[in-house]
């Protein structure tokens, strides 16, 4: 027996000693892999990271203009302002997408209304400077998608008070937006001031151009606000007009579509705006996002004062009546999106 397992390791000990030297080379790179891992200096994690991750400038287009005013782009101050607002807005995709989305919804209604007042098409871009296609309300106390101040409004012939705020209608506030627009250009004869003057006013624009000598806006020192105002405007402009060059890919299927409506005139006090919703097969819900400009859950209406509310047309359904589907929108007709309906007491 011993004899045999002398007999059996003579003849395969070469065998097992390569084997076990395998085994031990294996462990062994194993091992300097693991070392090198460590001593990685972040020069050699950049130098790896730096193919598959660039971030490369885009050139701003040298065709820029304001209602057809042309930019100076060949001025060095606009140059450095233009491209701060313009890669802050274009590298921060989310709210970029947003806005592009959110204009499908709001832009066909305010470009019907600032057509028919005969102001540019560019100031549309003024409502998504001034609240980001939302009825908000800034630190001043200036509200609704035009930006617009308690006592401007009411000067322009808005109701604002305790139960009624119409800077949160879009349709009023839009006619109101124009007609300062208008006031403005009526008096520097140009629209980039008239939009200077619209976010600082025309009383502090014209105190700045009387002391410095200057009407060009792009020459003005003004406050850091209005400085900046046209840029932004101007940023807005592009990345909604030419998504895609600046790598936006937005299919037309995305955008947010108008909710077609219809409107109900009345001239008399609503106690209760849950009943009055409830009654046109809605609910308060509904009615308050149709109507921001409602303040509370009655409207107090001793004058006959005329308004008009807002329902979401049949087949359209929303907050507590079903999910909001594009779809419905597009089964319904161009005149389906317009009717109104009378409850005027005689």
């Amino acid at each position: 027996m011993f004899k045999s397992i002398i007999v059996f390791l003579n003849r395969w000990h070469r065998y097992w000693l390569a084997f076990t030297l395998f085994i031990l080379l294996i462990i062994g790179i194993r091992i300097i892999n693991l070392i090198q891992k460590k001593t990685k200096s972040d020069k050699d994690y950049i130098h790896k990271l730096t193919p598959s991750f660039k971030i490369r400038g885009i050139p701003i287009a040298n065709d820029l203009n304001f209602c057809g005013e042309l930019v100076p782009l060949g001025n060095l101050k606009v140059q450095l302002e233009l491209a701060k607002e313009f890669n802050v807005n274009l590298f921060n995709q989310s709210s970029t997408l947003i806005l592009n989305k959110k204009a499908g919804r709001f832009f066909p209604q305010i470009e019907k209304i600032i057509k028919e007042n005969g102001v540019p098409d560019d100031f549309k871009y003024v409502a998504v400077l001034e609240s980001g296609l939302t009825n908000s309300v800034a630190e001043t106390n200036a509200a609704g998608f035009w930006g617009i101040m308690i006592p401007i409004g009411q000067f322009y012939g808005l109701e604002i008070n305790e139960q009624v705020d119409e800077r949160f209608n879009i349709e009023k506030a839009t006619h109101v937006a124009c007609k300062i627009i208008k006031d403005c250009h009526a008096i520097y004869k140009n629209w980039t001031l008239a939009a200077a003057a619209y976010d600082m006013g025309i009383g502090a624009i014209e105190k700045q151009i009387k002391k410095q000598g200057i009407t060009n806006y792009y020459e003005l020192e003004l406050n850091k606000e209005t400085t900046t105002y046209m840029y932004r405007l101007l940023t807005f402009k592009e990345l909604i007009t030419r998504p895609e060059i600046y790598g936006y890919k937005i299919k037309k299927s995305e955008l947010y579509l108008p909710i077609p409506s219809y409107k109900i005139q009345i001239d008399s006090t609503i106690n209760d705006l849950s009943e009055f919703a409830i009654s046109h097969s809605s609910n308060l819900a509904v009615l308050k996002a149709m109507n921001p400009w409602l303040l509370t859950n009655s409207l107090k209406n001793p004058e006959r004062k005329k308004y008009e509310i807002l329902f979401p047309q049949k087949g359209v359904v929303l907050y507590g009546m079903g999910i909001m589907d594009s779809t419905n929108f597009n089964s319904l007709s161009e005149s389906d999106t317009s009717s109104t309906k009378n409850i005027l007491k005689k």
